[in-house]
């Protein structure tokens, strides 16, 4: 009788709470609904002083297991449980318990977010109304209050550190006690909204202002912190998901298929109002960085663009579903008897879901019965799967009386050209088809210019009460307590049919799959600081995100939304910087961009023999010529870049039958060099502009980030100094493996070959030396102009040079240090353009700004000419910035204003994820760890110097050759233990 099984699972309450508290409400809210999707009944257990409830519980069974809430340091009911054998979770961690299994808010992280705002805003005097620290989330609240100060140089005045008892009384007397120090705070951070309520009201009845006298902000993000006056800044936390993930993780215990010490640790954000006095925004992530205006995700082919409230609104916006560059779907509005719900949370972290919460009715203070909808939830979920969107949407009434509910989900397809939807204006368009409309879907077409049929299938899933040609009509009546759930799909037609349509479960489900094996299949990088840590995991999953495959094995496309296409240069730079966690994504990379190598001279795509895909693009516009793009290979720099990834993917595989096959490419790639690349026979690799697509074609690709010191822009054609860099690194690499591949007997001519490109590499260096370098600046030039007149300004440009090779040893000082100076590090990182030039702004895209994965080939090119101190400042200063950034994630660039100035200046229309800034952590520690591996020879070499920020670093499942390497860092000793293969780990 005791091991009977009641399909049942309990929670225990905390003993202060009531279950109208918001906080609890919401998480007894996401409980019940994953414990319902499990298979369980939910059963709410009264907390009461000591262990009675839980023994209760335990003697009588009445539940399989028990969520555990308001986790103490010393927590007897942890012992009990583990003594009784009984199956538990905790809402918090155990700090004498490792092997348990706990769910919880990353809150130091989240009042290290609170703090920080507060000190970029000017104050230095910050009061800290904290909670009994006996408590775990107490702890660890003060103890990210103290960090964010310690960070900033702030002395911690022990003074400022008060405690109440997380309800509002407690937060006006502690307030009282701040204001009469002999100097008190200009902003207080109290732990809980409620104790920040109170120290509003104690702050009124003073006579002082809020935030004019004294800033404040809360935590919890509960409903009295939108409405009281001013409207409180807090920190917000996925109290819904938090509750749904303790049951995941319960049952996954009662399955069996959870690990001692198992847990989920999710991410705060912080919502600014107007108790602080800056602008309003929600910080969707850790860090300081505003909500963008939409949110975006990608499954293989298929991306989607919405605004931040869940809805896709295209009239006057780019957003939509998108597939082969069209938008299939430009509107999907959710509307709740007639209106829109009430927005209460927005997320797109996981990648491969988006997560709405509402209210069906925003809450107003009034007189007389509340309206029942006000205490209508609902979440809005979706996920794309295999060619289909799936939306998700769940009602419950957690009100007592009953409700009376129309949704509405409106919908259209204007099929657009994504070029077209971003802005550019179209002569003429193709005819819109006649809805065909059933019971319970819809197809809507588009008949293009280029006479391709555009076809879309909307599906309602859950039967509609009406169905047209523009919306899917719900009737609900649900008492107190009740649910619903509704589901819609939809899905582009591709290749004259329509994709399968699953259930929203099943494609989540098969998601999650994927995403799994993906990370299993990556090297693990992790190290003491949770900061960086939460940046290395964020950039996996991004990289996940951005994974496609056009037949030939996984490569990254740019980024979402927009650039979601294959691109030659990013495609491959984000290759050779993940080649230390996966080489996959740089096979597939090569064989792709192999496949759609140049063939032919077309004067209107710009292509060649040999030479290597800028971009491809497939919409109507690109098929009719509209636009250059359709496959698209203007740039300078992506052929030498491929040689560049040839010679790096068998440094780390030892792959020589991947290099056989792709010799045609190589030579064609070399020929390609020589024959075309360099256009006047001076031995440089030069550009001509295209006055169809792009002015500028290297990486730095705006029309004005080719200046003179002047101001004047530079003409083409052009040589720039990095792409001579990489054509000299490609020589060098391709060399040894050329050598080999004539030693496996794979061609006669091969040795030559590898002796001449060591001859070209050491004649292109001294050519660079001399035609480059600014003997009054001590620096190289960014480029050549078409008189080879020296496109003087200093630039970051030349730090590409450091990690290709081509600046030889007695430039390579003067170069370092002058990259690391205050005109081109801003103490965030090195801009693009030095502060001084006559073209600089720090909020340009290319004259002044920040690029992540810029530095991130900076920082490895500053480790390998010898300067570990610089590199590891480098990485450091990249590190720190992510944690500004919503969900811990590099931007593809950011604004060049000095540190000095406060927090990282976010771009305005910046890509995330992007693909090399996503990559850009792991090409980082490959420069703190100075990782050159040496596959043929069957050799990893390191030489670490561990930035001050970080302790120690382990590197798991570090794949060289066919050997597997752990590898552990601190800063007196290294670790290396090959798990599999032969390999010989030499550490410098």
């Amino acid at each position: 009788m005791a091991n009977r099984k009641t399909d049942t699972l309990a929670l225990l309450l905390p003993t202060a709470r009531s279950v109208s508290d918001p906080f609890l409400f919401r998480f007894i809210s996401g409980v019940s609904e994953a414990a319902a999707q499990a298979g369980y009944s939910l059963l709410l257990v009264p907390g009461r002083p000591g262990l009675s409830a839980l023994e209760d519980l335990v003697k009588d069974r009445r539940a399989d297991g028990v969520i555990l809430m308001e986790v103490e340091v010393r927590d007897p009911r942890i012992e009990y449980l583990l003594a009784a054998n009984f199956p538990f979770v905790l809402f918090g961690r155990s700090l004498e318990h490792p092997e348990v299994l706990w769910v919880d808010l990353d809150n130091e992280l989240g009042a290290m977010l609170a703090t920080r705002h507060l000190l970029a805003l000017g104050h230095r005097r910050i009061g800290y109304i904290g909670a009994d620290r006996r408590l775990v989330f107490a702890r660890h609240r003060y103890r990210g209050h103290l960090s964010a100060l310690r960070e900033a140089g702030v002395p911690v005045d022990p003074d400022l550190l008060v405690e109440g008892d997380l309800t509002e009384r407690s937060g006006f007397r502690c307030m009282e006690r701040l204001l009469s120090l002999p100097s008190p705070p200009t902003a207080v951070f109290a732990a809980c909204d409620a104790m920040a309520i109170g120290a509003k009201q104690a702050l009124a009845a003073a006579g002082l202002r809020v935030p004019q006298d004294v800033a404040v902000v809360g935590f919890d993000d509960s409903p009295i912190a939108e409405f009281s006056i001013p409207p409180l800044t807090t920190v917000r936390q996925p109290t819904f998901e938090l509750g749904a993930e303790a049951v995941r993780l319960l049952v996954a215990r009662l399955r069996g298929e959870a690990q001692p010490g198992e847990h989920r640790l999710l991410l705060p954000e912080l919502v600014v109002r107007a108790s602080c006095g800056a602008q309003r925004m929600v910080e969707t992530a850790p860090g300081g960085d505003h909500r963008m205006p939409e949110l975006a995700m990608k499954e293989a082919d298929l991306f989607l663009v919405c605004s931040d409230n869940g809805d896709v609104v295209g009239d006057s916006t780019a957003q939509g579903l998108y597939f082969r560059d069209t938008r299939y779907l430009s509107r999907l509005e959710l509307r709740v008897s007639g209106e829109p719900a009430h927005l209460l949370s927005a997320s797109a972290a996981e990648n491969l879901q988006m997560r709405f919460y509402y209210l069906g009715r925003k809450i107003e203070p009034a007189p007389g019965d509340p309206d029942p909808l006000t205490s209508l939830g609902i979440q809005r979920r979706r996920v794309i799967d295999q060619g289909v969107l799936y939306e998700q949407i769940e009602l419950v009434q957690y009100g007592t009386r009953p409700v009376n509910v129309q949704v509405e989900l409106r919908f259209g397809a204007d099929f657009r050209d994504l070029f077209e939807a971003r802005g550019m204006v179209r002569p003429a368009r193709g005819v819109d088809l006649p809805p065909e409309v059933g019971t319970d879907r819809v197809v809507l077409g588009y008949r293009g210019l280029d006479q391709q049929v555009r076809r879309t299938l909307v599906v309602a899933q859950t039967p509609p009460a009406e169905m047209d040609g523009q919306r899917a009509v719900w009737t609900l009546s649900l008492a107190g307590g009740q649910r619903a759930q509704l589901a819609l799909a939809v899905a582009p037609e591709r290749d004259g049919g329509f994709p399968e349509i699953r259930t929203f479960g099943e494609a989540l489900e098969r998601l999650q799959r994927s995403y799994a094996e993906w990370l299993q299949q990556t090297a693990v990088v992790e190290t003491d600081n949770p900061l960086v840590n939460r940046t290395l995991e964020r950039s996996r999953l991004d990289l996940r995100a951005l994974i496609t495959d056009l037949g030939y094995g996984p490569m990254t496309v740019a980024g979402i939304p927009w650039f979601a296409v294959p691109f030659g240069r990013d495609s491959l730079i984000t290759a050779l910087q993940t080649l230390m966690i996966n080489p996959s994504l740089a096979v597939g990379t090569l064989k792709t961009l192999a496949a759609l190598q140049g063939r032919e001279v077309n004067p209107s795509r710009l292509e060649e023999p040999g030479k290597i895909l800028h971009e491809m693009r497939s919409g109507e516009m690109a098929n009719l010529g509209e636009i250059p793009f359709g496959r698209y290979y203007g740039t300078v720099d992506a052929t030498p870049l491929f040689l560049v990834l040839v010679g790096e993917t068998y440094r780390w595989t030892g792959d020589l039958e991947l290099a056989a096959s792709l010799l045609p490419q190589i030579k064609a790639a070399l020929e390609w060099i020589e024959k075309y690349g360099d256009l006047d026979g001076d031995g440089f690799v030069e550009y001509q502009s295209d006055p169809r697509g792009l002015k500028v074609q290297s990486w730095k690709d705006s029309h004005d980030s080719m200046a003179h010191r002047s101001g004047e822009l530079a003409c083409a054609p052009m040589a720039v100094s990095e792409v001579q860099g990489y054509v000299y690194d490609a020589y060098r690499k391709l060399a040894p493996l050329l050598r080999d591949l004539a030693a496996a007997g794979y061609g006669d001519d091969l040795a030559a070959l590898a002796a001449d490109l060591e001859a070209r590499a050491d004649a292109l260096q001294a050519r660079f030396d001399q035609a480059f370098w600014m003997a009054d600046r001590q620096f190289y030039a960014i480029a050549l102009d078409r008189e080879k007149r020296q496109v003087g300004t200093v630039s970051s440009n030349p730090g590409h040079c450091l990690w290709s090779g081509i600046v030889p040893p007695e430039h390579r000082q003067a170069v370092a240090d002058l990259l690391m100076s205050e005109k081109l590090f801003s103490g965030w990182g090195v801009r693009t353009l030095a502060e001084g030039e006559t073209t600089y702004n720090p909020m340009s895209y290319h004259n002044g700004s920040v690029w992540p994965h810029d530095n991130a080939i900076i920082a490895l090119g500053l480790k390998r000419a010898g300067f570990d101190e610089y590199a590891a400042r480098l990485a450091e200063a990249l590190f720190k910035v992510a944690s500004y950034f919503p969900y811990h994630r590099l931007p593809e660039l950011f604004c060049g204003h000095p540190a000095s100035e406060g927090e990282p200046v976010q771009y305005p229309v910046a890509c995330s994820p992007q693909a090399w800034a996503a990559a850009t952590p792991f090409m980082l520690t490959q420069a703190i760890l100075g990782l050159e591996p040496d596959a043929p020879r069957g050799t990893l070499r390191l030489r670490p110097r561990l930035p001050a920020s970080i302790g120690w670093i382990r590197v798991q499942n570090l794949r060289v050759g066919r050997a597997v390497v752990d590898l552990e860092v601190t800063r007196d000793r290294t670790e290396a233990r090959v798990r599999e293969g032969q390999l010989q780990v030499i550490v410098e």
